[in-house]
């Protein structure tokens, strides 16, 4: 599939597909290639499509207005590690990406365990062997947004 996106109008069957044939040539050579299509604004549910809008142009985080003391953090009994989930919690909230944090099953090998495109960042505390796990809503409004946050939350604060 080439890296473009062509757009078409809705105006023949022709036209209504999500992947077009064009013919590309290049110095009197001629060769087919695939390109994504949209016809209408139901397209952009596909899932190829979706991907490569996604991942135009650079990466704009978004900001919380919430301050970091009225975040709310939600640890679930001493039995969960809060002893060891509660200051990275405490540390993750002056983030301004995090706009939530909850406790969440343990396991993991790595500081970031899942990364979801809504916005959530599952996080593990590495210095036990339990391996106590955060949920984190975070700012992120794709997959992309979501794993450039990640990635500032573990170099930040693992």
């Amino acid at each position: 599939m080439q890296e473009t996106l062509s757009i078409s109008l809705n105006s023949s069957t022709l036209w209504k597909q999500n992947s077009l044939p064009i013919i590309n040539e290049v110095e009197e050579v001629a060769t087919t290639i695939q390109v994504n299509n949209v016809f209408s604004k139901d397209c952009f549910d596909v899932q190829l499509i979706s991907d490569f809008v996604e991942n135009l142009g650079d990466v704009v985080l978004e900001e919380t207005n919430i301050n970091a003391s009225e975040k709310t953090i939600t640890l679930f009994g001493d039995h969960h590690g809060k002893e060891y989930l509660q200051p990275l919690a405490d540390k993750l909230v002056k983030s301004p990406y995090v706009v939530e944090i909850k406790s969440t099953g343990f396991g993991g090998n790595s500081f970031i365990r899942k990364i979801f495109d809504n916005g959530v960042i599952e996080i593990v505390v590495m210095k036990r062997d339990e391996r106590f796990a955060l949920w984190v809503q975070t700012t992120g409004r794709n997959y992309r947004e979501t794993a450039a946050i990640a990635q500032n939350l573990k170099e930040r604060y693992s």
